[in-house]
Parts: C-alpha cells; structure tokens; sequence
C-alpha cells in the first residue's frame, strides 16, 4: 500500500476484520523500505500478509541488516556527486533561488517517483535514462519500460518513469512472498542483487520475457514461480 502514512488505523482494522470474516486466520502488517533490502532507494511501503489456514510461515520485518547500495555506486558514478529533484523554481523575495532539493549519491536514493524523470546531477545536469531509473528501483537495466520496440515511440518518457515509480521492487516481493510460502528467500535476494548491480552479467541485453528467465539465477526464479 502506497501512501499508507496517511492510511488511519481504522481502515486497517477495517481491512483485517473483513478478512478474517472471509477466513484469512493469520495476518500481519509489516512497513518495509526496499533500501533495507539492498536496493538503490528508498521505498517505504506497507504489506498486509495474510493466509487462510494454520500461520504464516515464515518471517520478515523491516530493518533487515542488508548493506546499503549507493545511487552512485549502482549507476557508477564518481563519489561527490548530488542528485537535483526539482529545479531552481524562481527566486524569493529576497531574490534567492527556491526550490531545488538535492540529496547525496553516495547514499541509497530519495524514493522514485514519476517525477524522477526531471532529476539531474547536479556536476553537469545528466539526466537519469529510463534503464538507468528501472535499475535504481532493482530492475535489470535491460528491463523494457515501454511496451515494446514498436510502440516506443508513442510512449512518452513520462509514462515510462510513471511505470518505474509505480512498481514493487522485486527484492521486496521475493522477501514478502518468501515468508508467505515457507521458503528461504535471502541467498536468492542477496545473488539477484549482485546480478543487477554487479557489473558486466546486469549490463548484458537481455530478451524479455524468455532470455530473461533463463538467465536469472535458479534459485531467484525457483522462488518466483
């Protein structure tokens, strides 16, 4: 759940009454932020985890001791850079630049959005690509964000970096769907990590969907399906 800071409690004890009306017998809420999970930004979300017999088995909780991946280590940039996220929006009264937030790449970035789009580096006003922007959030950089080649060049960037703020990162997914089936999903999230931010094998094309799955590493998909 997106937006949940402004989700009252009510609503979720709405949502699990209703549920466990409908015989979901265990659930859990649990606020996850995928940086903690090794990606390369932040995005907190809320997960509400629910089974219809016996318990959940497996566990999970925020904070995990995953190390942190820095914007400017997964994109390689050099060290002392700074991401801009909006602009300079005119001047004050004082006649003083406003606007113009900007946080260190060599920390794990501010949360994606669509907006994402307008970021630049701060050195030289670089913007982040499409491939660039999907790898941030623990896509592949070869991930298609447009429907395909032939519709690309009626699909805007803007819809493209709608579609990337959009998603759920998919180190999070394997972790929340890993406790809910019972099956270990840290050495698959650890070795997937190291596939898309590791180099030369995340910057090779990659086909989708067929390539794709027979190159990711087994145990990564062995969790998927």
């Amino acid at each position: 759940m997106e937006q949940f800071a402004n989700l009252p409690e009510d609503v979720r004890e709405a949502v699990s009454f209703e549920l466990a009306r409908a015989s979901w017998s265990q659930q859990q809420w649990v606020e996850l932020d995928a940086a903690d999970y090794g990606v390369a930004t932040h995005r907190p979300r809320v997960f509400f985890m629910a089974v219809r017999s016996g318990r959940i088995p497996g566990s999970v909780r925020p904070g995990m001791p995953f190390a942190e991946q820095t914007l400017a280590a997964a994109l390689g940039w050099a060290a002392g850079e700074r991401v801009n996220t909006r602009g300079v929006r005119g001047v004050d009264a004082n006649g003083r630049p406003k606007g113009g937030n900007t946080f260190s790449a060599d920390t794990a970035g501010w949360c994606l959005t669509g907006k994402a789009r307008t970021w630049y580096r701060e050195s030289d006003g670089y913007r982040l690509t499409e491939a660039e922007a999907g790898q941030l959030v623990g896509f592949l950089p070869s991930y298609p964000w447009r429907a395909s080649e032939l519709t690309a060049r009626k699909d805007s960037r803007t819809s493209a970096f709608q579609r990337i703020g959009d998603v759920v990162c998919p180190t999070v997914g394997a972790v929340v769907l890993g406790a809910l089936t019972g099956r270990p999903w840290r050495r698959p999230v650890e070795d997937y990590l190291d596939w898309v931010y590791g180099g030369a094998e995340a910057l090779a094309p990659v086909e989708v969907p067929q390539q794709r799955a027979r190159c990711a590493p087994a145990d990564l998909m062995a969790l998927a399906t």
